[in-house]
């Protein structure tokens, strides 16, 4: 009864009936992988996958928002115009102070104070100088009108003088017929002879004096317009000498304190600085947006191996990073431009969304989207997409059948493979 055999037996020995279960049928089992063999291949052969990429993408107008940046590094003394104020060109926004200060002062207040004190004496010159050009005309005018008035005189003595010798000429005449008749002697006819030949030569006299006062005349008319014309080009230079110390004053204000000004007309829609504050070179002042913008559009960027599968006005799902999809969802658009170069890395740097390396050497091409909702309601409310948001953006690329994706790296071998490719 306690043999080993007898205990074995004991233990490995059934304790019921055993009951066999009826297998599946094999037929059912053929028809159930013919049929999932068959959804598969209808599935593969007959289905479509359409490839996606997702890109980033940044809220802008059209035109852009005017960016103006600092050109230089100073503090923000005074502000002229607050957010949501409308603006025109050249209107006054802030003004930044770029002086140096010592113990004493500033030394723009230096500079500007000795150079003022420059051109204070260079105007005392020119005051002097007219004065003297004043004086000399005076003098000058004074002279030619006692030459004028010595030659007027001369003039009519000059013409009493010719109708005397033309009497005596005619005497004359008749003197030397008188000595022909017998009338008078020799004696007085070489007197009647000295006489004429006198007054002959006192009317040369007369004529050359009356030529010197006319000529005196000309020569003090030449000598104003001289001295005249050296006057004014001694002021033109000193003249010369103040532009130059106001260009100095000019280049003084603009190290010592710049005005920026709006270069667009339109509304200030962010300042990114307060009065006080220090700025560097190149830091974004004010944003200024068109007051009547063409709408919100979205930029893209897409890289160069996808570009020729986007084509205009396809569909995009867009997912705004300031309202997350998985509450508020999706959102469609539609592309109205895509550039037809790769986008320069300058144009790339204006936009907070562009890649910000390029360390693949990949090529990116600007994309356009025009969103199909400005505003997004939620809770009874309206809330509006802004300039500057940044949103991720799924596109819609080549569409190919199931099969086709399954047997894309046998393509990449097949091309990897094959000899020249033929004409």
């Amino acid at each position: 009864m306690f043999r080993e055999e007898a205990v074995e037996h004991k233990r490995n020995g059934w304790k019921g009936r055993a009951i066999l279960l009826e297998g599946v049928p094999t037929w059912l089992v053929c028809v159930l992988i013919s049929l999932l063999v068959a959804v598969f291949l209808a599935f593969i052969f007959l289905g479509n996958y359409t490839r996606r990429i997702n890109v980033t993408g940044e809220v802008t107008t059209l035109p852009r928002p005017a960016r103006i940046y600092s050109p230089t590094q100073g503090v923000i003394t005074q502000i002229f115009k607050q957010e949501g104020d409308e603006v025109r060109i050249n209107d006054p926004i802030m003004r930044i102070d770029t002086n140096t200060s010592i113990n004493k002062g500033t030394v723009s207040s230096f500079q500007r104070a000795e150079i003022e004190s420059q051109i204070t004496t260079l105007e005392q010159i020119i005051t002097k100088i007219r004065l003297a050009q004043q004086n000399t005309y005076k003098s000058l005018e004074t002279q030619k009108n006692n030459y004028l008035s010595a030659y007027n005189e001369s003039t009519q003595i000059l013409e009493t003088a010719r109708q005397g010798l033309k009497k005596m000429s005619g005497s004359y005449s008749s003197y030397s017929s008188y000595l022909a008749r017998g009338l008078i002697n020799k004696d007085q006819m070489n007197n009647m002879t000295y006489l004429y030949y006198q007054q002959q030569n006192s009317l040369l006299s007369l004529e050359t004096q009356n030529q010197q006062n006319k000529l005196r005349v000309s020569s003090i008319d030449n000598e104003e317009i001289i001295q005249n014309s050296q006057y004014e080009n001694r002021i033109y230079e000193i003249e010369m000498q103040k532009i130059a110390l106001n260009k100095e004053l000019i280049d003084i204000d603009a190290k010592s304190s710049l005005l920026i000004t709006a270069r667009s007309n339109g509304v200030i829609d962010q300042l990114n600085f307060s009065s006080g504050q220090m700025v560097n070179s190149n830091d974004e002042l004010v944003d200024i947006v068109q007051k009547a913008p063409q709408g919100y559009y979205l930029t893209l960027w897409v890289p160069n191996e996808s570009i020729p599968y986007v084509k205009l006005n396809d569909s995009v799902n867009i997912r705004y990073d300031a309202f997350p999809y998985q509450k508020f969802g999706q959102f469609r658009g539609l592309i109205v431009a895509i550039s037809k170069t790769p986008s320069s890395l300058s144009e790339m740097a204006r936009y907070q969304s562009a890649p910000s390396n390029n360390a693949s050497n990949k090529s990116f091409y600007r994309v356009m989207v025009k969103p199909q909702l400005n505003e997004i309601a939620f809770k009874h409310k309206k809330l509006k997409i802004g300039n500057g948001m940044k949103a991720g953006v799924t596109l819609f690329l080549e569409e190919r059948k199931v099969y086709q994706w399954i047997l894309s790296p046998y393509y990449d071998m097949k091309s990897s493979v094959q000899g020249v490719a033929s004409e």
